[in-house]
């Protein structure tokens, strides 16, 4: 190989390697358990982003009658639609300050696995009375099915 025919090869393999397909290969219905939560900020003038997982412990059920229901002290429940990966969710409830009402991207949906996120410009408060920063913010949800 040449090394002109390399750096096509490596081109083409960095190219196919940032391809952010979401990986869908079952149906959303069902009961899912959650695992953490994520958040990524990246402050506007800053290079790089600042990440903090949590734990996320409630249940969410996503029946086949459109309706999604999230397990805490009492049920809570809205409703969903899904069209392709973008999964939208009406509910009234939230995470710390995070609504959960809103459009998703489905980054992971298999038999056992589900991981939706929401990116938006945004301001966090730290709750330590932190200075607020400005910036892109990305939330993910991370799911594990439960079996009935």
């Amino acid at each position: 190989m040449t090394w002109k025919g390399a750096i096509g090869f490596l081109l083409v393999s960095v190219v196919l390697s940032c391809d952010d397909e979401a990986e869908i290969s079952a149906s959303i219905e069902g009961k899912w358990q959650g695992r953490e939560i994520e958040l990524r900020v990246k402050p506007l003038g800053l290079p790089l982003p600042i990440k903090d997982k949590a734990p996320f412990d409630k249940v969410i059920i996503f029946q086949e009658d459109a309706t999604v229901i999230i397990i805490d002290d009492s049920p809570v429940s809205g409703s969903y639609t899904l069209n392709g990966d973008k999964l939208d969710i009406e509910i009234d409830y939230s995470v710390e300050d995070f609504n959960l009402t809103g459009t998703y991207t489905l980054e992971k949906l298999t038999e056992q696995s589900l991981v939706f996120y929401r990116e938006k410009k945004d301001t966090i408060v730290d709750p330590d009375n932190a200075p607020a920063v400005k910036g892109d913010v990305r939330v993910s949800l991370h799911f594990q099915r439960l079996l009935f």
